[in-house]
C-alpha cells in the first residue's frame, strides 16, 4: 500500500481508507491519482462486477487512445454489435 501511495502521490492513510472503503466521501482527485497509478480509469476503479481479462484489456487499451480514435472504435463496435 505504501508503494501505491508513493506512485499515486497520495497519503498512505487516504489510500488505505479508500481501498478499504473506510471513508464515506473520498476526494475525487485522490481517486483519480490512485486509478492512474494502477493504470485504470476512475470508472474502472469505482465499478464493481466481474469482468473477463479480455474486457479489462480492452478497457485499458481504449482509455489510452485519443478521443478521435475512441470515437472511431466505438462506431466500429456499434456496427459489429447485434441489432436489438
Amino acid at each position: 500500500m505504501a508503494h501505491l501511495s508513493k506512485v499515486a502521490g497520495a497519503g498512505d492513510t487516504a489510500v488505505y481508507d479508500i481501498l478499504n472503503q473506510r471513508t464515506r466521501s473520498p476526494k475525487l482527485n485522490t481517486i483519480a491519482k490512485i486509478a492512474k497509478a494502477l493504470d485504470l480509469t476512475v470508472i474502472d476503479l469505482l465499478t464493481t462486477g466481474d469482468r473477463s481479462a479480455a474486457q479489462w484489456e480492452i478497457l485499458s487499451a481504449f482509455s489510452k487512445l485519443s478521443e478521435e480514435d475512441q470515437e472511431k472504435l466505438l462506431q466500429a463496435a456499434r456496427a459489429w454489435a447485434p441489432k436489438q
